[in-house]
């Protein structure tokens, strides 16, 4: 068969499954890895043949064994003698390519050759900057994988930097090419579509998907026979089924997501629409709308969806409750003291950052104070003003004195005065009290207050997703999933990010399994992580082998890590293997760490956002702030770093072989979530039984992980599965 028919083939065979959308490559880097490919089948088929070349010109010609042991070099620790051996051993043939790549590729393609055991050379004659592999015959397969895994890193990483929210984009590549492509898109599950180049015989067009955006020019490519038979222009198609689709009902454009370059931008799902903030959608659909009336179908369908408002006498308002603005708290101490507006001194400042309230001079013992002041709202101890802090930000309050320590007369210790501290707190429970009364006794702070509640704590609309119509390749039969199960499904396809919040024994563990399986299935996903507890391994292997019997899995087992030897070969397998889910324990998940280059940038970020709030608390209460409070939210984080980039014992050491990104994960799935749940937490509360303020290192390595998916992959790459989400529900 000639190329061009191979080109043909390939060409329909792709064109077949639909033409669909995706982010751009970058193909010079791409092409030298498909072009090795290429080679290294041609040089295997070529050593197959009897005379040991085919004589084709330009067929690079057999080496015999002393040049191809001269020729071969290691990278890493194997040395010439070690080589020398095991060429001997092997007495296999050297397979070789005269295609040369870049260093980048030479540095990953040699690091995971190491690491699993695979003799490798990179050769520069002439070229310094050029460099050609080879290998032994009897490596070859698994050096193709490791190639493989290289052009997958390539391909996510060239689509995780396509711009905006366009459709597509299209990449010319050389025709010979096709077929080398279309088998890399076939095996990572990803559907393509090829056409001629419009300037260039010899090139072509190739086009990849992507599921950002609701599919229209997938749809009108499905229809473009449908248009031809009518006489109708793709573009006037496209046109036409956009207004059909709007006229339905079927999708909306949302104006919030239009791009000024883009006419194609902007269209989403009826179904994500109108779900979310309805009310911040439904101001901007209004804004909108003045200027464009094609938006007015938008605020007609936001206003059906919007929740029924609740009045004030359902509102209970909390004093310290941070959506107060901090004025209306002045007026009402304000009020409560007795004073007219000119005698009153006292100013109540908040601060985003820590959520704490401060009234300055609260506690200072030289204040002219009225009896309201002093005695009806406050005590001996806490006047009005210092019982208002504590009540702003939810402390305690308790009267300590000193008494005598009878262990040893000389000394004093601090003992709870009991009297005093029940006083206390009835003036406080006076003040809150009077406080609910306050607030909405004004028609204006009532109007003020009601609307505010209403936008912030009730203008979210839950979107509905249905798995009913979901359908699983490989399932066993029998297997059945209940309406929960496949509406979760659903969820993890169409939505973001998803938690499986369900009770034990809803079946979380076919949700995991079925949800990995479909999004690979659709070609969302290539490769997932699944964490799990230690003892759960094995236990989550059976339960995925019961739903999809023939799933590709990998599972680590403390076989795989009982020596530094198989340490390596099983992290060069999970890099380079084409496994549906690679099954870890929590504490594996955590040896896998992030590179330094990763940790370097989101702890720098980390920093960069505390000393910006710092800089802002300083603006907000200069009196107040103090050098030891910088000093010590600074050594907070530098211990939170060194948690994460220095563990102590070696059971939280990283893997130094491998670096997370590079295993080619990009769906993470994290059962019993719940274990992580002690992040960095910022509160004005304490001595409250549940929340902890100090966040973990399991915590915070599984953050700066899920930000590495978020920010590489988007939305949608993310499941976490627990029976108890809420463990403590004032932290969360």
């Amino acid at each position: 068969m000639s190329m061009s028919e191979d080109v043909a083939g390939a060409t329909l065979s792709m064109a077949s499954q639909g033409v669909s959308i995706a982010g751009s490559l970058a193909t010079k880097t791409v092409d030298a890895l498909i072009k090795l490919l290429q080679l290294l089948d041609r040089a295997l088929e070529r050593n197959r043949q009897p005379n040991g070349n085919s004589g084709n010109p330009g067929t690079p010609p057999e080496i015999s064994r002393k040049d191809r042991l001269q020729e071969l070099r290691m990278r890493g620790e194997v040395s010439l003698r070690d080589l020398r051996d095991y060429a001997s051993r092997s007495q296999q043939k050297l397979v070789y390519s005269e295609h040369g790549l870049t260093r980048e590729d030479v540095a990953a393609i040699s690091r995971r050759a190491r690491q699993a055991g695979v003799p490798v050379s990179f050769s520069r004659p002439g070229d310094r900057k050029t460099f050609y592999p080879a290998v032994l015959e009897a490596d070859l397969p698994l050096f193709r994988q490791i190639v493989q895994a290289r052009i997958a890193e390539k391909l996510n990483s060239d689509r995780k930097k396509a711009v905006g929210d366009r459709e597509y984009s299209q990449i010319a590549v050389k025709k010979w090419e096709i077929p080398i492509i279309a088998k890399e898109c076939q095996r990572r599950d990803i559907q393509a579509s090829f056409a001629p180049h419009p300037n260039d015989p010899n090139l072509a067009v190739v086009i990849y998907p992507t599921a950002d955006k609701a599919g229209i020019p997938y749809m009108a490519a499905l229809l473009r026979h449908t248009f031809e038979e009518q006489g109708i222009s793709p573009a006037d198609g496209m046109k036409m089924l956009v207004s059909d689709l709007l006229e339905n009902g079927v999708i909306f454009r949302d104006p919030e997501k239009v791009a000024a370059d883009d006419p194609e931008s902007g269209y989403v799902d009826r179904a994500e629409y109108l779900s979310g903030n309805v009310r911040r959608k439904l101001a901007m659909a209004e804004a909108a709308a003045q200027t464009e009336p094609e938006y007015l179908r938008n605020t007609e369908a936001l206003r059906e969806v919007l929740p029924v408002d609740i009045p004030a006498s359902e509102i209970s308002v909390t004093m310290g409750a941070p959506w107060i603005d901090a004025d209306d708290y002045k007026a009402f101490l304000q009020e409560l003291s007795g004073r007219p507006s000119y005698d009153f001194k006292w100013e109540v400042q908040y601060s985003s950052v820590t959520g704490e309230y401060s009234i300055p001079n609260a506690t200072s013992k030289r204040l002219n104070l009225n009896p309201n002041e002093s005695n009806t709202y406050g005590t001996a101890e806490y006047n009005m003003y210092a019982l208002a802090q504590r009540i702003l930000n939810q402390r305690r309050i308790e009267v300590k004195r000193e008494v005598p320590d009878p262990d040893n007369p000389g000394k004093t210790v601090p003992r709870t005065d009991v009297k005093a501290t029940k006083l206390a707190n009835e003036k406080a429970k006076l003040i809150r009290q009077k406080f609910q009364e306050w607030i909405f006794a004004t028609p204006e702070r009532k109007a003020k207050y009601e609307a505010r509640y209403n936008q912030l704590f009730n203008s979210l609309v839950g979107r509905s997703y249905d798995g009913s119509g979901l359908t699983f390749k490989g399932m066993t039969i029998g297997f059945e999933l209940k309406p929960h199960q496949l509406n979760c499904i659903a969820r993890t396809i169409y939505g973001g990010n998803t938690l499986a919040a369900h009770v034990v024994g809803a079946g979380k563990s076919a949700v995991i399994a079925a949800s990995v399986m479909k999004k690979k299935e659709l070609g969302l996903i290539h490769k997932a992580c699944l964490v799990v507890p230690k003892p759960l391994t094995e236990q989550a292997q059976r339960e995925w082998r019961s739903v999809f019997p023939d799933a590709k899995l990998l599972v680590v087992s403390n076989d795989d890590l009982s020596s530094e030897r198989k340490r390596e070969i099983f992290t060069a397998r999970v890099a380079t293997g084409d496994f549906d889910c690679v099954i870890m324990s929590q504490q594996q998940f955590e040896k896998l760490g992030m590179s330094k280059e990763y940790q370097l940038a989101f702890l720098e970020k980390e920093r960069d956002i505390l000393l910006d709030q710092i800089e802002e608390m300083k603006r907000e209460n200069p009196r107040g702030f103090s050098v030891k409070q910088i000093e010590k939210m600074l050594k907070d984080l530098t211990n939170r770093i060194k948690r994460i980039t220095e563990p102590q014992s070696k059971a939280k050491e990283k893997d130094s072989l491998l670096d997370f990104e590079a295993l080619g994960f990009d769906y993470l799935v994290v059962d019993e979530a719940h274990a992580y749940k002690n992040g960095f937490v910022t509160t004005k509360m304490t001595n409250v039984a549940g929340v902890t303020v100090k966040p973990s290192g399991r915590a915070q390595d599984m953050q700066m992980k899920c930000d590495y998916f978020n920010e590489t992959f988007g939305e949608g790459h993310i499941l976490f599965a627990t029976g108890t989400p809420y463990a403590s529900p004032y932290q969360h």
